[in-house]
Order: C-alpha cells, then structure tokens, then sequence
C-alpha cells in the first residue's frame, strides 16, 4: 500500500490511537484534511512530499506527528507545519528546518 484512499483515511481518521502508516508514501489534501481531526500519534515515515495543502491540514492534528526520510516541503509548508501544536519528529528536516525557525 502505497497510497491511502480518501475513504480509508475517512474511517481510519476515527481511530484515537498512534495510527502507523509507513508503507504509506503518498498523502492526498483530503487524506490530510481527515487525518487533521485525530487525536493519537501520525506516523507517515515513508511520505516523501507533502503538498502545502496537505501540510496546512496536518498542522491541525493534535498529537504526535511523525514524518519521513527524505521528505520535501515548501517553505509555506514548512511555516504551516511550524504552527503544529504536538510534537513533530522528522528524521531529514534538512531541506525545511530554516523555516521552522522563524
């Protein structure tokens, strides 16, 4: 599984505990924008791009976010991402970290 349906991140979305997706590698804005109103930890370690929308989504998650190795944002998501309220661990932040410092 490479790819998460709009539907699936909808029902899983539900699920309140640490939800792990690390074959996942591609998340669509409405996926994010599902996965925005969860509450237990994200793990995405095998997402290699976030859209800015998709981004902008997941700063309104309320827990732990995992992100994955490589990945590539902008710097707009970068600064939507700066303005997550939970913890964010990246294991490759090198190519938007400047971003978060602001």
């Amino acid at each position: 599984l490479t790819e998460i349906s709009d539907a699936a991140a909808e029902s899983l979305s539900k699920y309140q505990g640490d939800l792990y997706l690390s074959g996942v590698t591609e998340i669509s804005n409405a996926a994010a924008e599902s996965f925005s109103k969860r509450k237990g930890g994200l793990y995405l370690c095998s997402v290699t791009e976030l859209s800015d929308n998709a981004a902008q989504s997941l700063s309104k998650h309320h827990g732990f976010l995992s992100l994955g190795d490589p990945i590539r944002v902008s710097n707009t998501a970068a600064e939507s991402l700066s303005k997550h309220e939970g913890e964010i661990n990246c294991m490759d932040p090198k190519g938007w970290v400047e971003s978060l410092k602001k």
